[in-house]
């Protein structure tokens, strides 16, 4: 299937968390922003900014089998 063109660069909000954070009322509810202190994307949800995806370093855990917080016993075969 062909892609559709022109394509629409999409330009969210930018700044710092903090500038925001004290702002969030200005975001529109849904709105994707981005705080380039923490480059980091975070949507507004209800007055609440709330990360869209996953940190640099939860992404560089994603290759390793285990990850803190994975919950896992030792099992031993007696």
């Amino acid at each position: 299937m062909p892609l559709s063109s022109p394509r629409y660069i999409l330009k969210p909000l930018r700044g710092t968390y903090a500038a925001l954070a004290a702002n969030v009322a200005d975001i529109q509810d849904g709105e994707i922003c981005y705080a380039i202190d923490q480059d980091r994307h975070y949507q507004n949800e209800g007055g609440i900014l709330v990360p869209v995806a996953a940190s640099k370093e939860q992404g560089a855990l994603a290759d390793a089998a285990l990850q803190p917080g994975d919950n896992v016993s030792d099992l031993i075969n007696d």
